[in-house]
């Protein structure tokens, strides 16, 4: 009875998610400054993130990193601590679990590409898990702005061009100065259907 209750919690869950409802998955806080949909301009206090980068080809590199920091929530860490993705992850260990908020972020970096784990609000870079992997490092960003476009559907190379260049074209005609590289979120697990995917690109403005 017990497993066959848990077996349609899973169920349920997954079902949910892949129309989009991510559950208690935890995001990031900030400041809208600037809304004319599907455009936004945030501020982020305060964001803990592990970080990785792979090269290779987009796909490559996006399962590489997506892995790799995986590891680091499932207990690959010096505190041995899992951290709670998404719905419907089930995880059963000895450690202390800590819900992971959304999104994922990706940005390219030279011919590599770069991709963070947002870590939940109550981390700083003293108080996280330390990783055990030396490829994975922990990072802040404090107080930065950013112009964002919002859309559904695949997050492919394709897509990330074409919204980049629509978010360029609104930051020029708002008159916003960018300071850095777009940056790509993606807020749902691979199941969710495309119609109800949430991404968005994200750019630091001054």
């Amino acid at each position: 009875m017990k497993y066959a209750l848990l077996l349609i919690i899973s169920m349920t869950l997954g079902a949910c998610s892949m129309f989009g409802n991510n559950g208690d998955t935890k995001e990031p806080t900030f400041s809208q400054i600037m809304a004319e949909t599907p455009y936004e301009i945030r501020n982020y206090d305060h964001i803990v993130m592990a970080t990785t980068e792979s090269s290779g080809d987009f796909k490559r590199s996006q399962n590489e990193s997506f892995n790799r920091l995986f590891k680091y929530i499932s207990g690959e860490n010096a505190a041995n601590q899992s951290v709670k993705m998404t719905a419907p992850v089930i995880m059963k260990d000895s450690g202390t679990k800590i819900p992971m908020t959304t999104p994922v972020l990706m940005n390219d970096k030279g011919n590599a590409r770069v991709m963070s784990f947002v870590l939940p609000a109550e981390y700083t870079l003293e108080t996280a898990p330390k990783p055990t992997n030396p490829l994975v490092k922990l990072e802040a960003m404090k107080n930065r702005k950013f112009a964002v476009v919002k859309f559904n559907g695949f997050f492919s190379e394709s897509n990330f061009e074409t919204q980049k260049s629509n978010l360029e074209t609104w930051i020029k005609q708002k008159k916003l100065k960018p300071v850095g590289a777009a940056m790509r979120a993606g807020y749902n697990p691979p199941w969710t259907l495309p119609p109800f995917r949430r991404n968005e690109v994200l750019i630091p403005i001054e």
